[in-house]
C-alpha cells in the first residue's frame, strides 16, 4: 500500500515492454475518495519522473463530476475513466472529458457493460464531441458486440461529419 514502492513495480513492469505505455487502473484501494486520492497523486508524480511509459487510470473512487474534479485538481491520475452510469448522464460526461482534457489528464470513455446498444452508441457521440482519448466497446462482456457496436456508431459519425464537411 505504499505509493512509492507501487509506483518502482509499476515502473519496473512498463520497462519490459519500451515500446509500449503501459496504463494500470486503480493500482490499489486505499478506501475513500481522499485516501486514494493522495496516494495515487503521489504514485503519479514517482511515475511522472522516473516511468514516463506507465500510466495510471483512475476508476474507483472516482466516479461523479466532483470525484472527477477533485483527483484532476490533484493530478491523481494519467487518465480518468468516465463512467456515464456513475457520472449521472450524458451531459456530466461531455463535463467530465472536457475537464480532463483541459488539465493535461487522458479522458476515457468507459462506462458499464450492462448498457444497452442505445446508450453506447449515445456516448460514442458525446466521446466524440467532447474529444475523449479512449472509449470502451460497450456493451457486452464479450468482445466482439462491444467493437462493433461502438466501432460502427463512430464510423457512421464521422462519416456524416465528413460528409457534412465537403458539402
Amino acid at each position: 500500500m505504499e505509493p512509492d514502492a507501487i509506483a518502482d513495480f509499476i515502473g519496473s513492469r512498463a520497462d519490459e515492454v519500451p515500446d509500449h505505455t503501459l496504463h494500470i487502473e486503480c493500482p490499489a484501494d486505499y478506501g475513500s475518495r481522499d485516501a486514494t486520492i493522495e496516494a495515487y497523486a503521489q504514485i503519479v508524480e514517482r511515475l511522472d519522473t522516473q516511468s514516463p511509459n506507465a500510466r495510471i487510470v483512475a476508476d474507483e473512487h472516482c466516479n461523479t463530476l466532483a470525484d472527477i474534479e477533485a483527483f484532476i485538481a490533484a493530478r491523481a491520475a494519467h487518465v480518468i475513466q468516465v463512467k456515464t452510469p456513475d457520472v449521472g448522464d450524458l451531459m456530466d460526461t461531455a463535463r467530465a472529458i472536457r475537464a480532463a482534457k483541459a488539465a493535461g489528464i487522458g479522458a476515457y470513455s468507459g462506462g458499464t457493460s450492462a448498457e444497452t446498444d442505445l446508450s453506447a452508441r449515445a456516448c460514442v457521440h458525446v466521446a466524440l464531441t467532447a474529444r475523449a482519448s479512449m472509449m470502451l466497446a460497450k456493451p457486452g462482456m464479450g468482445v466482439n458486440e462491444g467493437l462493433v457496436i461502438v466501432g460502427n456508431e463512430q464510423a457512421r459519425a464521422l462519416a456524416q461529419i465528413k460528409s457534412r464537411r465537403t458539402h
